[in-house]
């Protein structure tokens, strides 16, 4: 049996997404980084969470994919950037705050599925006020629908004993 995996034509191929919070993406490296990202896994919709800036349309034309929407930051957190190969998928967006935006994303020929990207902020009454949004979405929404969500935990505290760091 071959290990050879066939050269099937894109609309044949999984619809791939992939999420991630570049902070710093105004960085070569980081645009670096992403072609790589693009070049291996070869994602169809990409949501960078956490962009900032003004690069969201340079990065749309250094990696090639034609459809874009965007929630900008807010001061310094925040951002959702959503890019999509417009050649094989529809993006509609349908709604959006500044802690998500959700689409409908569909392939020619093939049922319509929701995908919402999401930046829970920090701060608990915003995030609060997000999950509240969502499930307001999800009770008068009956279809496919997929979130990702970009979580920061806690990951130390300083003692307010000895001013110590504690992981």
């Amino acid at each position: 049996m071959s290990s050879k995996i066939p050269n099937l034509n894109p609309s044949q191929m999984p619809i791939t997404l992939m999420l991630w919070n570049v902070q710093g993406a105004g960085s070569r490296a980081f645009l670096a980084d992403l072609k790589e990202l693009i070049r291996v896994h070869k994602p169809v919709v990409i949501a960078l969470v956490e962009g900032g800036g003004d690069q969201a349309q340079f990065i749309a034309d250094q990696i090639n994919f034609s459809g874009q929407t965007r929630v900008d930051a807010q001061g310094f957190a925040g951002g959702i950037w959503v890019y999509w190969k417009a050649d094989l998928v529809t993006v509609h967006e349908t709604e959006n705050s500044t802690q998500h935006i959700t689409m409908q994303i569909t392939r020619v020929g093939e049922e319509p599925w929701y995908f919402t990207a999401i930046y829970a902020s920090p701060n608990l009454i915003k995030r609060q006020e997000l999950w509240r949004s969502l499930k307001t979405y999800a009770e008068n929404n009956n279809h496919p629908w997929h979130q990702i969500q970009l979580r920061k935990e806690l990951l130390w505290r300083r003692s307010s004993k000895k001013g110590e760091e504690v992981r």
